[in-house]
């Protein structure tokens, strides 16, 4: 689709092809956390359902959205997402 105005999608597209030197690199805090905020916006447009930014990778939140668009019917939202660790 297209990025609305407001949307983070052209903040996260600063990003694209960077290279982090780990997960404490501060500039790959600056995106986990835009991404983070991004998808768990799109899991709740798509699915209604309300995720913390906070409490998910967004690795995890990747794979969420993918789980829940797959996810057969009568299959509960919960069943999937206590599949997932959560982050302090």
């Amino acid at each position: 689709g297209i990025a609305r105005e407001g949307s983070p999608i052209p903040k996260l597209s600063s990003f694209y092809g960077k290279t982090y030197q780990g997960f404490q690199d501060p500039e790959f805090i600056s995106y986990d956390r835009l991404l983070r905020d991004h998808l768990v916006q799109r899991i709740h447009r798509i699915f209604g359902i309300r995720l913390d930014p906070k409490t998910y990778s967004g690795f995890d939140l990747l794979e969420i959205e993918g789980l829940f668009k797959c996810k057969k019917s009568t299959e509960p939202f919960d069943l999937f997402i206590k599949m997932f660790p959560k982050y302090p």
